[in-house]
């Protein structure tokens, strides 16, 4: 039996309402600014600043390869590399945050462990993101002035902190869940079990690796908010760190969160808008800036695909698990 994946049919409401989901906010945010205006700013990019803003985001897609190392010894450098390269365009392009589920795919198809194993490697790392996020927006928010929320922003990164320390008993809980709940389903009994014993491996791992992993995250998200710096720099639009944190954090949860849109377009655009917005920048500015990052970003992860394509290598002769 083949164990290419099935894929599904999206119907064509739910492709209407994606379409329509990101015209709407693109239509809203382009209502703010005159479309001149943003044209003025694409063409006044500084290339020193853009051309750095490409070094680092391939070098954070090698930080984020690093870190998928812990959780899948048996892939090769290479493999994790062109993968995590060919993913930032998938994250982009996919509805839904399906880019999460090409990533896994590719994986497997190219000899780097089981769909199921690279599923719970996927959601272990977004937690890590969620957590690492939230201690970061809490301390940019204290640096930024915030003094009365000071002690409220503390025991937000403190539980952040500690999410991790609960991921090992959370994915065990998981596979007994997952286990009972496809027993005895013909359909879902195969692929229940192989999820729950990917869940159940990943739950043993020690708690070094899960430190290791942590700091890895840490690294990889200042590294992003230092990319959105550059990124800003490369518009002329003049930012503190702390409020490229504040302001930033709105367009990664805009990508981040599952809307149902054309890939991360609109969302992505209008979460930009209203954090920096929320910081203190002239609405156009953001507006326009919003833009401005969604097409430059967008081009980093097109030459960020056509590597990852080019290094991808040969998929092994012998099928890899399901």
């Amino acid at each position: 039996m083949s164990t290419e994946p099935t894929t599904r049919r999206v119907s064509p409401l739910r492709a209407l309402l994606g379409v329509v989901a990101t015209v709407a906010l693109l239509g809203w945010l382009l209502s703010r600014v005159e479309p001149a205006q943003v044209v003025a700013v694409l063409g006044d990019l500084d290339p020193i600043w853009t051309s750095v803003g490409l070094c680092l985001y391939l070098a954070l897609q090698g930080v984020r390869a690093l870190r998928f190392r812990r959780l899948a010894p048996e892939a090769t450098p290479r493999l994790l590399l062109s993968v995590h390269l060919v993913q930032a365009l998938l994250l982009r392009v996919m509805p839904f945050r399906s880019g999460e589920l090409g990533f896994a795919w590719l994986m497997r198809r190219h000899g780097g462990g089981s769909m199921s194993r690279n599923l719970v490697g996927v959601l272990l790392v977004r937690v890590l993101d969620l957590t690492t996020i939230t201690m970061l927006f809490a301390v940019a928010l204290i640096t930024f002035g915030r003094p009365r929320a000071w002690l409220a922003l503390v025991a937000l990164a403190v539980a952040a902190t500690l999410v991790p320390l609960a991921l090992r008993p959370l994915l065990s809980l998981g596979a007994r869940i997952v286990g009972r709940s496809t027993a005895g389903r013909a359909r879902l009994a195969a692929p229940g079990r192989r999820l729950a014993a990917a869940l159940e491996e990943a739950s043993t791992l020690p708690g070094r690796a899960i430190a290791t992993l942590h700091a890895i995250t840490l690294a990889q998200w200042t590294l992003n908010f230092v990319l959105l710096w550059v990124m800003l720099a490369a518009m002329r639009v003049p930012a503190s760190l702390a409020q490229t944190v504040l302001g930033g954090t709105g367009s990664v949860f805009g990508a981040l969160v599952p809307i149902a849109g054309v890939g991360s377009f609109g969302p992505l655009e209008a979460g930009w808008t209203l954090g920096f917005a929320a910081v203190g920048m002239e609405e156009t500015v953001a507006v326009t800036s919003a833009f401005g990052f969604s097409v430059v970003s967008f081009a980093y992860a097109l030459v960020s695909a056509a590597l990852g394509w080019g290094l991808l290598p040969a998929r092994p002769a012998v099928r890899p698990e399901p």
